[in-house]
């Protein structure tokens, strides 16, 4: 799990570093967000005890940053969104 863990108020879950690359962002988890362990330890020190955390569950996304466009579809794996 590696040294930081940003604790969620339902259940054992939370926001923590692993130490196993290829398993950030995937669904190899029983609820934890992973990250790499140079990102939660940026994100640990931002982030004050009693912050209020919202999950959005959003298969497509958008972004634009630095004159780049960027665009991500992924699988409905949850079944949430209604064609």
């Amino acid at each position: 799990m590696g040294a930081f863990k940003l604790g969620l108020n339902w259940g054992d879950y939370g926001i923590h570093g692993c130490n196993l690359p290829w398993a950030v962002g995937r669904l190899v988890s029983h609820g934890c967000t992973r990250l790499y362990p140079e990102d939660i330890k940026k994100l640990f020190a931002m982030v004050p005890m009693g912050t209020k955390v919202e999950y959005i569950y959003e298969p497509s996304q958008i972004a634009f940053a630095q004159a780049a466009s960027f665009f991500s579809v992924h699988d409905d794996v949850y079944f949430k969104i209604r064609s």
